[in-house]
């Protein structure tokens, strides 16, 4: 797993996306994303909306590894207090079989 900071947000359309969940606590909004690259990694994505500076990327060889990933992270944000405003699929993360 690679770990970067990410200065800005990617386009809500992005094709790339495989996962969105937004998640609120009061006036505050942490986008978590998770993005197949053209080279089939996936990169699971953390953006605070108060602070996009803050964001943070991590990329992944397989695609259950980000889904864990991702899910850890969003059950230790329920945990704090956030609640899911919206949860939207997109792209596949493995072919079709």
């Amino acid at each position: 797993m690679t770990v970067t900071p990410v200065p800005t947000h990617e386009s809500a359309l992005d094709p790339s996306c495989a996962l969105r969940w937004l998640l609120t606590r009061g006036h505050d909004k942490i986008t978590c994303e998770i993005h197949v690259t053209p080279e089939r990694a996936f990169e699971v994505g953390f953006f605070p909306h108060w602070d996009l500076s803050q964001a943070v990327l991590a990329r992944f060889d397989h695609p259950t590894a980000a889904l864990a990933r991702h899910a850890d992270v969003v059950r230790q944000l329920r945990d704090a207090g956030w609640t899911v405003a919206d949860h939207r699929p997109g792209v596949p993360l493995a072919p079709a079989a």
